[in-house]
């Protein structure tokens, strides 16, 4: 029973290999908000912690690129579709299928302000239990 992963853990785990199914299977609130608890946690370790498997650590051009779409995508599933998907966010899900490494964040600091500002109220149907770890996560 000690041996056993903490739920959390094991939820941001199975997200880095599969968003979608473990958003689905495990609930989206409780995905984003462990996802949310996890970073926050990392962030505030003032040395770093190199315990954490690879996957677990910060790499914001892998998470905009591979997992957002996904994400994105699950939520407007779960709200259902409207015109503003295809209109807005679509592009956008392009735009960050797009995002290549460069030298510094310019690039991902503009995708994260724009996913902030019109993308994560719309996205998440204004359910405030949904939007809130999605900001925080972010």
């Amino acid at each position: 029973r000690e041996n056993r992963l903490p739920t959390d853990e094991s939820v941001v785990r199975t997200f880095i290999g599969s968003p979608s199914s473990t958003m689905i299977n495990n609930g989206v609130v409780h995905v984003l908000r462990a996802l949310a608890n996890h970073w926050e946690a990392l962030n505030s370790i003032p040395f770093g912690n190199f315990a954490h498997q690879r996957m677990e650590q910060l790499n914001v051009n892998v998470i905009l690129r591979f997992h957002m779409p996904a994400v994105l995508m699950t939520l407007a599933n779960l709200r259902g579709w409207n015109y503003w998907d295809s209109a807005v966010l679509g592009p956008f899900i392009t735009e960050l299928m797009n995002l290549r490494p460069g030298v510094n964040m310019n690039a991902a600091n503009e995708l994260l302000n724009k996913l902030n500002q019109t993308i994560i109220d719309n996205v998440c149907g204004g359910i405030y239990s949904r939007s809130e770890p999605f900001q925080r996560w972010i």
